[in-house]
C-alpha cells in the first residue's frame, strides 16, 4: 500500500488531468503514478460514471 493512503478511505478512482503530464498511456502500461488510487482512461472514467449511482459501494480486490 503507498504512503498517505489508508485503508477504508483516500483511495480514488480517477481518470488523468487534461494538462498534466499524465495520459492514458500510463494506465495502458500500468505505470504506478498514484499513491493507492485505481487509475482509469478518462473515456472509461466517464463511463463508468454515467452507469454508476453515487454512494455506489465498491469493493476493489488484487
Amino acid at each position: 500500500m503507498a504512503s498517505r493512503c489508508y485503508p477504508g478511505g483516500g483511495i480514488g478512482i480517477h481518470g488523468v488531468e487534461w494538462n498534466s503530464g499524465i495520459r492514458d498511456n500510463y494506465v495502458e502500461g500500468r505505470i504506478n503514478w498514484t499513491l493507492g488510487c485505481v487509475s482509469m482512461k478518462n473515456a472509461d472514467v466517464s463511463e463508468l460514471y454515467d452507469i454508476i449511482k453515487v454512494g455506489t459501494p465498491v469493493v476493489i480486490r488484487r
